[in-house]
């Protein structure tokens, strides 16, 4: 995700509260149940919040649709903008471009944000200065009966638990999934100011390619700031019936695949004291071991009649290898450009 400072690279201070950015392109169908879930936000103390809806080059009538709510919702700071250039990461921009508060909730069109959500994270951000991404769990809600492999693959969809427990999880997973995420605006700052350039675009229109929260927040818990998950910041993630299939998966893992090299090479960069080679292998090995023991249980998925399922792992698995086998030099630049970069904190501390 690119993302850069409105003010040419000089430090500001933000006002306090969240500023909620949902990027949409040809949300209309979506978008409904997700801003009267916004609408619904209770408070228990004074937040300070907006809600800012980013119309990315959509050609149904989702900037009518947010309009509508805007005009019929008067308790809702709220304002629609457009973004002309697609792509997720241009339509983040122009929702962070036009915000005004310290945190950055990004919520997708398919978020259902709890009514104690915004203030929780509010207040989780500002009880931990040293946090610059919090994320919260996402439940899934399936338009129809998902398929038995589902909950193997539930984190493709951005639901699940992201930790054994609330806390900081930037040496456990260092990274949580962009759907409801919070950002501190001063560390994204911190971070550019310091000369930090994404290796990553993000997903353009209907294309699955992904990566960008990943190296954002990998690069942010490189630069010395923490990764928080808090398992009581609850949505509900929808999930249509489309998705909800085989084919959706494989073409997730596609674009997982398409940025493997940068997002492999931001995971070594991470384990610092460890040599290039010695980690691709552990990968390596990790990645075969996994596949072995799914041929091992090859029978037993026949006899539960998960084939689906054994295709599916069989292909992450199988696919994950040749790709680490084949852009093996291209990891190895990657990870030696992120480790020289002058936006790494040296002593691992903000």
């Amino acid at each position: 995700m690119q993302l850069h400072g409105r003010n040419g690279g000089q430090s500001a201070t933000y006002m306090k509260g969240i500023s909620v950015i949902i990027c949409c392109y040809n949300s209309e169908s979506r978008l409904v149940p997700t801003l009267k879930h916004l609408a619904g936000q209770t408070f228990n103390s004074q937040v300070a919040w907006e809600l800012i809806v980013v119309d990315n080059n959509s050609s149904d009538h989702t900037g009518s649709v947010a309009t509508e709510f805007a005009a019929s919702n008067k308790h809702v700071d709220c304002k629609v903008v457009e973004e002309k250039q697609a792509g997720l990461s241009h339509a983040r921009k122009k929702g962070f471009d036009v915000s005004r508060y310290e945190y950055i909730l990004y919520c997708d069109d398919d978020n259902w944000l709890n009514s104690s959500y915004i203030e929780r994270a509010f207040n989780i951000m500002e009880s931990n200065p040293n946090v610059a991404v919090l994320g919260g769990h996402g439940e899934p809600e399936c338009e129809i009966t998902p398929p038995h492999w589902f909950d193997d693959f539930k984190t493709y969809y951005a639901t699940g638990a992201q930790g054994k427990t609330s806390g900081d999880i930037t040496e456990v997973k260092g990274y949580v999934y962009g759907a409801g995420s919070i950002y501190r605006r001063s560390a994204l700052q911190d971070l550019f100011d310091k000369g930090f350039a994404g290796l990553l675009d993000d997903r353009k229109g209907k294309s699955l390619s992904s990566g960008g929260d990943v190296e954002l927040c990998n690069a942010l818990a490189l630069s010395g700031y923490r990764i928080w998950y808090d398992q009581t910041l609850l949505f509900q993630h929808f999930i249509p019936k489309e998705r909800l299939n085989w084919q959706y998966i494989v073409k997730l893992h596609d674009g997982y695949l398409k940025n493997l090299s940068v997002l492999a090479a931001y995971r070594y960069a991470i384990t610092r004291n460890k040599g290039f080679y010695l980690l691709w292998w552990k990968d390596i090995y990790y990645y075969s071991l996994q596949l072995l023991k799914i041929l091992y249980r090859y029978k037993r998925f026949q006899i539960k009649k998960e084939n689906e399922k054994f295709r599916l792992l069989m292909n992450y698995k199988g696919r994950t290898i040749f790709s680490l086998l084949v852009n093996v030099f291209a990891i190895r630049k990657n990870t030696v450009e992120i480790r020289r970069s002058q936006w790494i904190s040296k002593n691992g501390k903000a």
